[in-house]
C-alpha cells in the first residue's frame, strides 16, 4: 500500500502538518512493507526523515496564499500522486484536491472557521467556510480529533455519519525535572506556587476576566499563590491596559513567546492550569498540561468537555464562577490529586501510538470495503 501525506518540518506551526509528520513517521516505522510519501511545500531538514520506506518529495510553488494552495492542491499534486501509484491521500487540514481520484482523508481538529468571532487569520477562515461542503463531500474520510466537532459537520451536511471518524489527538510522553521547576520558581515566583493560564488567539479576551478572578482569589484566601500567563504570538502586546493600576500585578507574571525553552517547564511545575478560550479552536500547546498531569480548569463548553472529560473543572467565562474554581482547587487537596489520575489516566489512554493505530485503522478498513 501506498500513502501519500501532505506534511511539513517538524517547526511547522500548522498543527495539521505537524499531527500528519509525527503520526506517519511512527506509522512507517511500525509498517515497513508498506510506502510513505512525504510530501511538503517547503524543504526538508537534512536528517528528518530516515526511515527507508519513506519517500520525501518537496511539490512547488511554496504555499504562501489561497490560489498558490488551490493551484498546488488540483494542479500540481495530482500529478505526484498518479507518478507514485498512490492508494490514499492525508489532506493538511480541511482543503483538498478536487481534481484527483484518490481516496483523500481530511483531518479537523477544529471547525473554528465556522465561527462568528473574527479570527487572526480572517481570510483563510472566510475560504474554508466558503468551501467546507465541496471539500467534506469530496473526502473519502473526514477524521476527527475532537467527538464534539460530529454533530457541528452533520448540522452542516446531514446523512454523511458513515464517513465521519473519530480518533484522540494524541498526548506526548513526557518526564518532569523536579530540580528544574524547583529553579524555574525561585526564578520567576521566588519560590511560590502558581496558577498558569493559557492565554492564546482563542482566549486573549477573556484576559480581564481572568485577571478580576485571580483578585477575588487573593482577597479572599491571602496566600502567597502567583499567577502566569503564558503568552503567545505577540498577545503580550497591549494585552492589559493600566497594568500597572492592577493590586496584584507583582504576583502575575508575563511569559512570552521567546522564552521557548522554558515553557515545558512552566506548564510542568504549575499547581493548576486555567483555560478560558473563546474560540473552540485546538492549541496543542494546552494540551501538554495532560503530559504533566496539571489539573484543568476550563470554558464550560462541548468542545473543552471532549478534550479534557474528567480531568478539569468546568466554568462559564464569568469571574465569579473562574474566582470559585481556583479557590476550589486551592483548599481541596482531595479534587486536585482527582483531577490529576484522570490527567494521568488521559495520557495513558491517548498515546501517539494510539492515535496512530487508530489512523491505521481508518485507512485500512477503507481497502476492506472499497
Amino acid at each position: 500500500m501506498t500513502i501519500a501525506v501532505h506534511t511539513c518540518i517538524p517547526a511547522d506551526t500548522d498543527p495539521s502538518r505537524a499531527f500528519n509528520y509525527g503520526c506517519f513517521s511512527l506509522l512507517a516505522s511500525r509498517y515497513p512493507e508498506h510506502h510513505f510519501i512525504f510530501i511538503s511545500d517547503k524543504p526538508f531538514q537534512e536528517g528528518q526523515v530516515q526511515q527507508k520506506n519513506i519517500t520525501p518529495v518537496l511539490l512547488g510553488p511554496s504555499i504562501k496564499n489561497k490560489l498558490l494552495q488551490y493551484y498546488w492542491y488540483n494542479f500540481k499534486l495530482p500529478r505526484v500522486l498518479n507518478r507514485y501509484n498512490t492508494d490514499h491521500f492525508i489532506c493538511s487540514g480541511l482543503e483538498c484536491s478536487l481534481r484527483s481520484q484518490v481516496p483523500q482523508y481530511i483531518i479537523l481538529h477544529d471547525l473554528s472557521f465556522l465561527g462568528k468571532h473574527k479570527r487572526p487569520a480572517a481570510s483563510e477562515a472566510a475560504y474554508q467556510k466558503r468551501n467546507f461542503r465541496k471539500f467534506i463531500k469530496q473526502a473519502a474520510s473526514v477524521i476527527i480529533t475532537n467527538e464534539s466537532l460530529r454533530e457541528k459537520i452533520l448540522e452542516q451536511i446531514p446523512g454523511i455519519s458513515d464517513k465521519i471518524k473519530y480518533i484522540n489527538n494524541p498526548v506526548a510522553t513526557a518526564t518532569i525535572d523536579d530540580a528544574a521547576i524547583t529553579k524555574l520558581k525561585e526564578q520567576h515566583t521566588g519560590g511560590n506556587e502558581y496558577f498558569l493560564a493559557f492565554i492564546t488567539g482563542a482566549g486573549k479576551k477573556n484576559i480581564m476576566i481572568l485577571l478580576k478572578a485571580f483578585s477575588l482569589f487573593k482577597k479572599r484566601q491571602l496566600s502567597n499563590m502567583q499567577l502566569v500567563l503564558l503568552l503567545t504570538g505577540d498577545e503580550e502586546k497591549n494585552l492589559v491596559p493600566d497594568f500597572n493600576n492592577y493590586k496584584y500585578r507583582e504576583q502575575v507574571k508575563m511569559i512570552s513567546r521567546e522564552s521557548a525553552a522554558e515553557r515545558p517547564l512552566f506548564i510542568a511545575g504549575a499547581y493548576a492550569a486555567v483555560y478560558l478560550p473563546e474560540l473552540e479552536l485546538y492549541e496543542p500547546e494546552v494540551f501538554q498540561s495532560m503530559s504533566y498531569h496539571v489539573p484543568m480548569i476550563a470554558s464550560d463548553n462541548a468542545f473543552c468537555r471532549s478534550a479534557f472529560g474528567e480531568a478539569a473543572l468546568y466554568c462559564n467565562n464569568d469571574v465569579q464562577q473562574v474566582a470559585d474554581q481556583l479557590m476550589l482547587l486551592y483548599k481541596d487537596e482531595n479534587r486536585r490529586n482527582i483531577l490529576k489520575q484522570h490527567q494521568q489516566r488521559l495520557a495513558a489512554e491517548r498515546s501517539a501510538l494510539d492515535t496512530a493505530e487508530k489512523l491505521w485503522q481508518v485507512l485500512t478498513t477503507a481497502d476492506e470495503t472499497a
